[in-house]
């Protein structure tokens, strides 16, 4: 009798614990999924505020970066009319009040008034340095530079149909991939293979103001337009690069140190050469102030 009952409350013990375990363990559970769904939904919040925040930053970054371009086109704009407003005042045969007579490299060494902006007349800009030809032999220039040679390779007419086939096909090169696009360093590649001009090549200060130049001359609806250089920019690119290479090339000569500024003495020094490209200076030293 003792020990049926012994028995007896060994098994309602036995079930009591078991009951008791399990329904800690379903406790234990509840909790714990309760804490897992806690922790996704701060995880969730947290990446919600954390998207936000990077889209608050990107967007005051892009308003930043206009508005940085604004201001440089801007005093980009000031600076062509001051030097444009410089060539007219000071071109040979220009009556006080009165329109200029002939063509005196734009912007005091370019042969064009084309603007920041908006290009224009750029036909203009195709014509050699004043003062950079020489006669006889086969260059044009007697610093080494063949600007016939550059002319040729420069496919930049709007209407010969053998120079805007060329164009095509040189495009090509700037743009390997075909995605209508060129980069500053497929630009600097499309020079090296497809026109093939080592001096032009090496004129990197001139390819990169040709390329900021000409990568939002033609404004689009691309977002990306305005960042690279796209095929109905490439004729406009091609004349820039021209006028820059000249101004480049104007610079290295007029430059005799080679460190990439001109000082007072070597501005007089080219006193003579930079009045064949600008005019008659009454007072250089005051110019170059």
């Amino acid at each position: 009798m003792e020990a049926a009952e012994r028995e007896k409350y060994m098994n309602d013990r036995q079930k009591k614990i078991i009951a008791a375990e399990a329904k800690l363990i379903s406790k234990q559970q509840n909790e714990m999924n309760a804490l897992k769904k806690k922790l996704e939904a701060n995880l969730n919040e947290r990446l919600k505020v954390r998207e936000t925040e990077h889209n608050k930053l990107l967007k005051r970054y892009q308003n930043v970066k206009r508005e940085i371009e604004k201001q440089h086109n801007i005093e980009r704009n000031k600076f062509d009319k001051s030097m444009q407003g410089y060539i007219l005042k000071n071109r040979p045969g220009t009556a006080k009040g009165g329109k200029p007579a002939g063509s005196v490299m734009g912007s005091r060494m370019g042969g064009s008034k084309m603007p920041a902006s908006k290009p224009s007349n750029l036909a203009a800009l195709m014509s050699p340095l004043p003062g950079m030809k020489s006669s006889g032999g086969p260059k044009s220039s007697s610093r080494g530079i063949d600007w016939d040679e550059l002319a040729r390779k420069m496919p930049t007419s709007k209407t010969d149909p053998v120079q805007i086939k060329r164009r095509a096909e040189l495009w090509k090169y700037f743009d390997n991939n075909g995605n209508g696009y060129a980069s500053l360093a497929e630009t600097q590649k499309g020079i090296r293979d497809g026109l093939q001009l080592q001096d032009l090549f090496e004129a990197k200060p001139a390819i990169i103001r040709a390329f900021n130049f000409a990568k939002d001359a033609v404004p689009g609806k691309n977002k990306y337009g305005a960042d690279y250089l796209e095929k109905k920019e490439f004729r406009i690119f091609l004349v820039a690069l021209r006028q820059r290479f000249e101004y480049f090339q104007a610079f290295k000569r007029i430059d005799p140190g080679g460190d990439g500024r001109i000082d007072l003495m070597e501005f007089m020094g080219s006193r003579k050469i930079i009045e064949k490209w600008v005019g008659k200076m009454d007072d250089p030293e005051k110019e170059f102030r």
